[in-house]
């Protein structure tokens, strides 16, 4: 892809997520409609996406080795995640709630609305197959280190169904599709592609809507949420790309692990915060500002980085 195709999809992005964040502003979708929306794109849009790239990568053989290889991977870069956003927040001395929510701002990153759509578009279906695997470790920690954060330890008990979602189902079949060489059939593989087509409009439009109650005055004026972003959009992927420059040079492998890093703060960060009582302005602010500026580090973060 060349550079003014890049910036014409970044735009694009941005454009869409204005839209989005517009019509929430202007009351033109409810906050209801975000929330139907959301569960749509995630386990619709961005699980088609997931499936469809079985379909984009027919001709690219996974052996199980290498499958379960993707997958510790991924597994390892997100634990690093978290232990990084739990030592930066201790080395700052950030205290209270505003410490926590930095510390999982840092930490989570927004593989599906962001990553999927980003790799989709800049690297490829292989790349998707490897962000939905992503998937798996990420739902698990959310749904257990994570929310052990904001509770408490003992305060919470996590069940099965709350780490076992539509889009980790869709990413493992897709592995074992992928490793048994498993061909989709054609009308599954044409309706699995219509259906992720409509991911990147409508995760960008959701993560618009979803930000409508944050000011934009507000966000961008705020120096804490650029502390966090410069960690989560250019230090943590350039960390993850020096670590992996000594285990792997597979191009693929090596762009969907910096474009997982560098995405921005997870919609769900907010969501868990609220769930669970917790304040959550800050990382509104942080999550509309990060996911704005992704849109253009994420880019060139891959392109100055060779990958």
């Amino acid at each position: 892809m060349d550079l003014s195709q890049l910036i014409t999809k970044i735009v694009i992005f941005l454009i869409l997520i204005f839209i989005g964040y517009f019509c929430a502003r202007r009351g033109i979708v409810s906050g209801e409609f975000t929330s139907q929306a959301s569960k749509l794109v995630v386990n619709v849009f961005g699980s088609a996406s997931i499936i469809n790239a079985v379909a984009s990568c027919q001709d690219i053989t996974v052996s199980t080795g290498e499958a379960l290889s993707v997958f510790m991977l991924m597994f390892s870069i997100e634990a690093v995640s978290y232990f990084f956003g739990f030592v930066i927040v201790r080395l700052l001395r950030f205290k209270g709630e505003k410490a926590l929510n930095i510390e999982l701002l840092i930490a989570m990153m927004n593989i599906l609305f962001v990553g999927v759509p980003i790799a989709q578009e800049l690297i490829g279906g292989l790349s998707v197959l490897y962000l939905g695997i992503a998937c798996i470790p990420f739902n698990f920690l959310m749904y257990t280190y994570c929310v052990w954060r904001i509770v408490g330890s003992g305060a919470h008990k996590v069940s099965v169904r709350d780490i076992i979602s539509i889009p980790m189902v869709a990413a493992i079949t897709s592995m074992l599709l992928v490793v048994l060489r498993i061909g989709l059939p054609e009308p599954v593989a044409l309706f699995s592609g219509t259906l992720s087509g409509a991911t990147v409009p409508m995760s960008m439009i959701v993560i618009g809507t979803s930000l409508g109650k944050t000011t934009l005055k507000d966000a961008f004026c705020d120096i804490g949420v650029y502390i966090v972003c410069i960690f989560r959009l250019i230090i943590f992927p350039v960390l993850i790309w020096l670590l992996l420059r000594g285990i792997t040079m597979d191009h693929t492998i090596m762009a969907s692990t910096v474009v997982m890093a560098g995405c921005p703060c997870a919609v769900m960060t907010s969501a868990l915060l609220i769930q669970y009582g917790k304040n959550a302005e800050f990382a509104s602010k942080s999550i509309l500002v990060s996911t704005v500026l992704s849109m253009a580090t994420l880019p060139l973060m891959s392109l100055v980085l060779g990958l």
